[in-house]
């Protein structure tokens, strides 16, 4: 721009132009102005932001607060201490011109990171590895580890400390108590350097830089360990404008960047939403009559349905229910129990009509209307020579195998219903889970043991060497828990009960003493899809003993999903529908923790000073007949209590180098859980949190 008398082009440029054009601000600045970069970078920024240009020479009318802030805006400024900890960082000289190099390449990259989110005013470096770096020129002082103009290569920790202060916008609310505001903002600039330091963005800066320089060496063979913002104070930055006084004192302008101070608002909106218009009621047609549906074979339900949710391939129907129990792939006499059930054909005459909001149905509400998603596809044309059949008797049962679906769903389970669901095998495998049944070792319905109602579902003996197994799918949100009854009657090493969630074994159980009976068992779900197994084993060694004990057989009943809640922070977020902080700052989710345990946890915010303290709650409505909560947490300095409704059940001040568990019986009912950190009495100590990890909130076994 040769109409700029700032920005005269030099006439070297003008032999070959486009030689000096770049795509990006930060290229350009990297090619021409590497010992500068950073405020190339801030400069060009801040010009083409309609900025005046900052040449460096005293003005006195402009003041440059950096790229992105206006001096017309009110502000505020958070000033902070800052570690870095290095390991074998070289340092050939402690000369003044080696170490400032080190100090503006570090204290640049730091800047470099806080810009991303943050306009920051100053980063200045204090000391690096026992050297002052404050007055560079001067008499520097040195610890005891110093020696002056010598070579300096370290397999130890070299820390660097220093200096940031961090410029923001400042509404009205937040100037009545600056103090508040700012370190409610700290955090979030605190997690901002966190990130920074840890997907390695400021170390990579300062290896860049140094590499631009032509002096790999002092980091070539170094890392960077750790690094904190450690908050300090809030003040005016009396460099900006203030606010006009206004008669109204909650006034906030529209638009303007806001800090609010550490009490949290309310999250409950002022009004009502606005709904959308509710759609008038349908009205089901009257002037003709409605046909009948015609019944037709439920093979996975072991009965006959007339609800018109057959196949499109489906070619046998039948005017009554008895015809179609007659169906040569069905047992007759249970087809015509679990088929009464369903019974309730439409009449043919005129009805009156009622409005509905959707089309009626034809059988009982509660009874899933839609076709088992498990069911066959297609229906077979002819009767096959070797169709299955099922013999109910009334001593110990035999079964040929059942048409039960032996193919495992291809597609995503749905997400479970927020109530709980129960599969009590009255009316065979329904559609409340996504079912398997293996082939051609099936699980079958018995009518002859039962945990409650008429049926319940038990495997066939396979051959040795082979598996029977049934399992259900579902999608859980929130977690749960699946209970089911069984019965076993199996003894190692003739068979084998294997119980897994998503491939993992959860129980297994090779015999049992007495009687066989029935007993309530358990499966803990975390949020998420789950396929539960329920898996027999037959062995095929050769060596067995001749008198098998029991009869090998496995009986399933009364399986039962209940929604709990679960955290166990591996995603990485929080789930805002149960979780809410107070007190000060707000808690991470990182893998940070320092006992042995894998993955991810929640954890306190870092550095809170004397006096300070955050919570962590969650509100919770737990169903009949009551359930339990448990938790693991790991404690570094500080004070860890947990609270139930506002009664403290659980306090420590004494660090731990592993999780400890908590665990507590809860009341049906709704419940406020919280956990609470308060900071030591001396701040900045490292370790300075707790970590709380896997809250799982269950129902208790019926």
């Amino acid at each position: 721009n040769t109409n700029d008398e700032n920005l005269q082009v030099p006439m070297y440029m003008w032999e070959n132009p486009e030689g000096f054009f770049y795509t990006t601000i930060e290229v350009c600045c990297q090619e021409h102005y590497v010992n500068v970069k950073i405020d190339c970078i801030r400069r060009s920024k801040s010009y083409i932001l309609g900025g005046v240009l900052d040449t460096g020479v005293p003005d006195g009318d402009t003041i440059d607060l950096g790229v992105g802030i206006n001096p017309d805006v009110p502000g505020i400024i958070v000033i902070f201490n800052g570690r870095l900890y290095f390991q074998n960082v070289f340092i050939p000289t402690t000369s003044p011109k080696h170490l400032e190099t080190i100090r503006d390449v570090v204290a640049g990259a730091v800047k470099t990171a806080l810009n991303a989110k943050y306009p920051t005013a100053e980063v200045a470096g204090k000391v690096f590895d026992g050297l002052d770096l404050n007055n560079l020129n001067g008499v520097r002082k040195l610890s005891h580890h110093a020696h002056d103009n010598h070579s300096r290569e370290l397999s130890r920790m070299q820390l660097f400390t220093f200096n940031a202060t961090i410029r923001v916008d400042c509404d009205r609310i937040c100037v009545r108590d600056i103090k508040s505001s700012g370190r409610q903002v700290s955090h979030d600039i605190s997690a901002t350097f966190d990130d920074a330091i840890r997907d390695g963005t400021v170390f990579s800066e300062i290896k860049n830089d140094m590499a631009q320089m032509g002096q790999v060496g002092p980091f070539f063979t170094a890392s960077l360990d750790e690094g904190y913002l450690m908050y300090d104070s809030s003040i005016e930055d009396t460099d900006r404008g203030t606010w006009a006084p206004t008669t109204d004192p909650t006034y906030v302008p529209s638009g303007m960047p806001t800090i609010m101070p550490s009490e949290s608002p309310s999250s409950s909106p002022s009004e009502s939403p606005t709904r959308l218009p509710t759609p008038p009621p349908t009205m089901p047609p009257t002037h003709a009559p409605t046909e009948p549906f015609k019944f037709y074979p439920r093979y996975d339900q072991f009965t006959c349905r007339a609800d018109g949710q057959h196949s499109e391939f489906e070619v046998h129907f039948y005017n009554t229910l008895e015809e179609c129990c007659n169906h040569p792939w069905l047992q007759k006499t249970t087809c015509l129990i679990l088929g009464a059930a369903f019974t309730n054909p439409p009449t043919t005459g005129p009805t009156t009509p009622k409005p509905v909001t959707s089309p009626p149905t034809h059988h009982p509400t509660s009874v899933s209307t839609s076709a088992s998603t498990v069911s066959p596809t297609k229906a077979p044309t002819h009767t096959p020579t070797n169709a299955p059949i099922m013999t109910l008797t009334t001593g110990v049962p035999t079964f040929k195998p059942t048409s039960l679906p032996t193919t495992r769903p291809t597609n995503n389970p749905a997400i479970a219903p927020k109530g709980q669901i129960v599969e009590d095998f009255e009316f065979g495998l329904s559609s409340a889970f996504q079912w398997y049944n293996s082939k051609p070792y099936s699980w079958v319905a018995d009518d002859t043991i039962a945990m409650s109602g008429a049926l319940s579902m038990r495997n066939t003996i396979p051959p040795g060497g082979q598996t029977c197994t049934l399992s259900l799918t579902l999608n859980s949100e929130t977690g749960g828990l699946i209970t089911y009854g069984i019965r076993h009657d199996i003894f190692m090493p003739w068979s084998v009960l294997r119980i897994e969630d998503n491939g993992e074994i959860v129980e297994t159980v090779a015999g049992h003493s007495g009687e066989p009976k029935w007993s309530v068992q358990s499966v803990t779900l975390d949020p998420g899809e789950h396929e539960v197994a329920w898996i027999i084993w037959r062995s095929n060694s050769d060596s067995l003993p001749v008198e098998e004990l029991g009869q090998g057989l496995v009986w399933l009943d009364a399986i039962k999903y209940t929604p709990g809640l679960s955290f166990n922070f591996d995603l990485g977020v929080f789930d805002m529908n149960y979780v809410r902080f107070s007190g000060v700052g707000t808690w991470a989710i990182d893998d940070s923790q320092p006992a042995n345990d894998d993955g991810l946890a929640a954890h306190s915010p870092k550095f809170l000073l004397p006096g300070e303290h955050s919570v962590m709650s969650i509100t919770y409505d737990v169903p009949q007949p009551g359930g339990k909560i448990t938790f693991g947490f790991v404690l570094g300095m500080g004070t860890f209590s947990f609270y139930i409704d506002g009664e403290k059940f659980k306090d420590s001040n004494t660090p731990s180098t592993k999780a400890t568990t908590f665990s507590y019986s809860l009341t049906p009912g709704e419940h406020k859980f919280d956990w609470k950190y308060d900071a030591p009495s001396i701040p900045n100590l490292p370790l300075s949190m707790v970590w709380v990890d896997n809250i799982q909130i269950m129902p208790l076994l019926i």
